[in-house]
């Protein structure tokens, strides 16, 4: 087979659905458009594009076909209407807890435990869908991603599918859906060639600076950009206990944070949920679970609009639990 043969495969396998205006990316996608887009338009830094590792062909050019397929769904889907409701997962149940933002903060970051290993896993689910000529999801299917830099510098990434789970979170059988276990992606990156969005933490690092540098994000970014951000960083690199510590006192001297309560997350673990609705207007909550030890555990994502029509908000359109 052809290099070009490889490529048309690549790109067939991998040509992202449609998304509705103000829906986020899944995690690989989002990594690969951000890492575009950022390129293509620079840094205000003068050395940092240089600083920055590249992406292989094959990913680039998946990325510009995603970058052509939202142009076009920005344009094309508008109000588009249904009377059926997409299945998503439930929104995490909140037991309320004594203490406010800053002292539960500070309370788990002083119980953060070194990380026990250096790659990056975690499971991830994301709303996509195309309105106009796919049918609404009826099944939430889950993918876990590894992300693993060896010693030499090499670094793999792999992606595989959990299964197929109904909005309780129960297995369930589908026509169209993918087995569990079947790989989305398995790819090696010689090193410096894995396209990171943030580079090494470092010791008593900026958050804010370092945050927004990462994900692109304007000087005035609301909570809800941070959470996301947070996300996207948690995706591809791991923290010291340290690094973790020091991130969620950033955590607590943001505006418009609010402390949920007492959950357990899509893996079945206990922690603290915390959001903030200052996203997109205030169209969507954006929640990070911390675990005692652990510190930041998962990220998810709600609609609480009243735009949507395939939506009952509050809806979770998409998460991110690392493991």
């Amino acid at each position: 087979m052809t290099s070009r043969d490889e490529l048309d495969d690549f790109l067939k396998q991998n040509r992202p659905p449609t998304m509705r205006r103000g829906e986020p990316l899944d995690q690989r996608r989002e990594l690969l458009l951000e890492d575009i887009v950022h390129d293509r338009i620079g840094r205000n830094a003068p050395d940092a594009r240089a600083s920055r590792r590249t992406v292989s062909s094959l990913l680039i050019a998946a990325a510009l076909v995603l970058l052509t397929v939202i142009g076009i769904a920005t344009q094309t889907i508008g109000n588009h209407s249904t009377s059926a409701f997409a299945v998503t997962p439930r929104p995490l149940k909140a037991q309320q807890i004594d203490g406010d933002v800053d002292m539960v903060l500070t309370r788990l970051s002083e119980s953060i435990a070194a990380p026990r290993k250096q790659r990056v896993q975690f499971q991830s689910w994301a709303l996509l869908f195309t309105p106009e000529t796919s049918p609404i999801p009826k099944a939430i299917q889950p993918q876990e991603t590894t992300i693993d830099e060896k010693e030499d510098g090499t670094v793999t990434l792999k992606t595989v599918v959990v299964g197929n789970f109904d909005a309780a979170g129960d297995s369930i059988e589908v026509d169209d859906g993918l087995k569990p276990g079947s790989v989305l992606m398995d790819e090696q990156f010689a090193p410096g060639e894995y396209p990171y969005l943030f580079p090494e933490v470092g010791k008593n690092p900026d958050w804010a600076g370092y945050l927004r540098d990462g994900y692109g994000l304007a000087a005035d970014a609301t909570t809800g950009d941070y959470f996301t951000a947070i996300r996207g960083l948690l995706s591809e690199r791991t923290l010291t206990a340290e690094q973790q510590a020091s991130l969620l006192r950033f955590i607590a001297k943001l505006p418009d944070v609010r402390v949920d309560g007492e959950v357990t997350d899509r893996l079945g673990r206990p922690g603290i949920s915390i959001s903030a609705t200052t996203r997109m207007d205030g169209e969507y909550r954006d929640v990070l679970v911390l675990a005692e030890g652990a510190g930041i555990v998962a990220y998810e994502s709600v609609y609480v609009g009243t735009e949507r029509t395939d939506l009952r908000a509050p809806a979770v359109i998409d998460y991110t639990a690392w493991k």
